[in-house]
């Protein structure tokens, strides 16, 4: 089980154990994701920046490559046959 915890909030204008807390958990700007195994110590940091971050409860990580792939719009145009020229 993971938390997959996503930076809402900035940090600016906020004490700097704001701002580490969230470099600690992997994020550095607004709307990144990172995946944090679920524990104790995982939660008690996500529960510092609860006001700055959205978490949610998922049963498997997802490479930075899995969640850009899924996250991509389709182009609109589909090849259908090439020309021979």
């Amino acid at each position: 089980m993971f938390y997959k915890v996503t930076q809402r909030k900035s940090a600016v204008g906020l004490p700097k154990v704001f701002s580490d807390t969230l470099t600690v958990l992997g994020l550095k700007k607004i709307n990144r994701t990172r995946y944090v195994p679920v524990s104790q110590s995982s939660a008690g940091l996500i529960f510092k920046v609860k006001e700055l971050v959205k978490v949610e409860l998922v049963d498997s990580y997802k490479s930075p490559a899995q969640m850009k792939s899924e996250n991509k719009s389709p182009s609109g145009i589909v090849i259908e046959s090439k020309s021979s020229n």
